[in-house]
Protein backbone atom coordinates (compact mmCIF):
# COMPACT_ATOMS: atom_id res chain seq x y z
CA UNK A 1 0.00 0.00 0.00
CA UNK A 2 1.35 3.40 -0.83
CA UNK A 3 1.63 6.33 1.60
CA UNK A 4 2.95 9.79 1.42
CA UNK A 5 5.99 11.23 3.03
CA UNK A 6 5.73 13.93 5.10
CA UNK A 7 7.57 15.81 7.87
CA UNK A 8 7.42 17.99 10.56
CA UNK A 9 9.87 20.68 11.90
CA UNK A 10 12.61 19.32 9.88
CA UNK A 11 14.75 21.70 8.59
CA UNK A 12 17.48 20.35 6.11
CA UNK A 13 20.46 21.66 4.11
CA UNK A 14 21.98 20.11 1.34
CA UNK A 15 25.91 18.61 1.64
CA UNK A 16 27.15 16.91 -1.39
CA UNK A 17 24.06 16.21 -2.57
CA UNK A 18 21.97 14.99 0.32
CA UNK A 19 19.05 16.55 2.30
CA UNK A 20 20.77 16.59 5.93
CA UNK A 21 18.79 17.17 8.54
CA UNK A 22 19.84 19.66 10.91
CA UNK A 23 17.14 20.52 13.20
CA UNK A 24 16.45 18.94 17.01
CA UNK A 25 12.98 16.97 17.16
CA UNK A 26 11.89 16.96 14.09
CA UNK A 27 9.88 14.14 12.82
CA UNK A 28 8.63 11.93 9.86
CA UNK A 29 4.91 11.07 9.39
CA UNK A 30 3.95 7.69 7.33
CA UNK A 31 -0.03 7.59 7.95
CA UNK A 32 -0.15 7.31 11.80
CA UNK A 33 3.10 6.63 12.36
CA UNK A 34 5.47 9.47 13.24
CA UNK A 35 9.27 8.62 14.07
CA UNK A 36 11.95 11.13 15.27
CA UNK A 37 14.64 12.08 13.18
CA UNK A 38 18.12 13.14 14.88
CA UNK A 39 20.44 15.85 13.68
CA UNK A 40 22.70 14.60 11.12
CA UNK A 41 20.53 11.97 9.48
CA UNK A 42 20.07 11.81 5.60
CA UNK A 43 16.50 12.41 4.20
CA UNK A 44 16.73 9.97 1.17
CA UNK A 45 12.78 10.96 0.35
CA UNK A 46 10.90 14.26 -0.79
CA UNK A 47 8.28 15.84 0.81
CA UNK A 48 5.00 14.29 -0.75
CA UNK A 49 6.60 11.35 -2.69
CA UNK A 50 4.96 8.23 -2.28
CA UNK A 51 6.19 5.73 -0.54
CA UNK A 52 5.78 1.69 -0.20
CA UNK A 53 6.90 -1.21 2.66
CA UNK A 54 10.09 -1.43 2.43
CA UNK A 55 11.51 1.81 1.33
CA UNK A 56 14.06 3.75 3.31
CA UNK A 57 13.80 6.78 4.09
CA UNK A 58 16.20 8.20 6.42
CA UNK A 59 19.74 7.01 7.51
CA UNK A 60 21.58 7.38 10.34
CA UNK A 61 25.22 6.60 11.61
CA UNK A 62 25.43 6.47 15.40
CA UNK A 63 29.02 6.35 15.25
CA UNK A 64 29.32 9.82 13.44
CA UNK A 65 27.41 12.48 15.12
CA UNK A 66 28.36 15.71 13.33
CA UNK A 67 27.53 19.32 14.53
CA UNK A 68 26.18 20.96 11.36
CA UNK A 69 26.60 25.15 10.67
CA UNK A 70 23.30 26.22 9.99
CA UNK A 71 24.65 29.63 8.94
CA UNK A 72 27.72 30.37 6.55
CA UNK A 73 30.84 32.31 8.15
CA UNK A 74 34.40 31.48 9.93
CA UNK A 75 35.01 29.28 12.83
CA UNK A 76 36.17 30.67 15.92
CA UNK A 77 37.08 27.92 18.80
CA UNK A 78 36.59 29.33 22.29
CA UNK A 79 38.10 27.48 25.38
CA UNK A 80 39.53 24.58 23.49
CA UNK A 81 41.95 23.24 20.89
CA UNK A 82 41.19 21.01 18.43
CA UNK A 83 44.38 17.89 18.53
CA UNK A 84 44.46 15.72 15.24
CA UNK A 85 44.83 11.96 16.37
CA UNK A 86 46.18 9.61 13.72
CA UNK A 87 45.06 5.84 13.90
CA UNK A 88 47.96 4.10 11.79
CA UNK A 89 47.00 0.70 11.82
CA UNK A 90 43.71 1.59 10.61
CA UNK A 91 45.08 5.25 9.00
CA UNK A 92 41.63 7.12 10.53
CA UNK A 93 41.64 10.62 11.60
CA UNK A 94 39.77 11.94 13.83
CA UNK A 95 39.93 15.41 16.32
CA UNK A 96 39.81 15.34 20.11
CA UNK A 97 38.54 18.66 22.22
CA UNK A 98 41.40 19.37 24.64
CA UNK A 99 40.07 21.79 27.16
CA UNK A 100 42.42 24.73 27.46
CA UNK A 101 44.11 24.68 30.77
CA UNK A 102 43.43 29.15 31.49
CA UNK A 103 39.35 28.18 31.05
CA UNK A 104 38.40 25.82 33.90
CA UNK A 105 35.01 27.82 34.41
CA UNK A 106 34.24 27.89 30.69
CA UNK A 107 32.77 25.46 28.57
CA UNK A 108 34.53 24.65 25.20
CA UNK A 109 32.05 25.89 22.02
CA UNK A 110 31.99 26.87 18.69
CA UNK A 111 31.14 29.97 17.48
CA UNK A 112 30.21 31.19 13.21
CA UNK A 113 31.27 34.62 12.37
CA UNK A 114 29.63 36.83 10.13
CA UNK A 115 31.44 38.79 7.61
CA UNK A 116 31.36 41.27 10.38
CA UNK A 117 32.70 39.15 12.93
CA UNK A 118 29.83 39.10 15.21
CA UNK A 119 28.80 35.59 16.14
CA UNK A 120 25.26 34.25 14.31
Amino acid sequence: MMEKFHSEILKTIEINGEDVVVSQGGKIIIADNEHEVDSGSVIKVKEGQDVKEGDILVTFDPYHIPIISSHDGKVQYRHFTPKNIRDEKYDVHEYLVVRSVDSTDSEPRVHILDKKNEKN
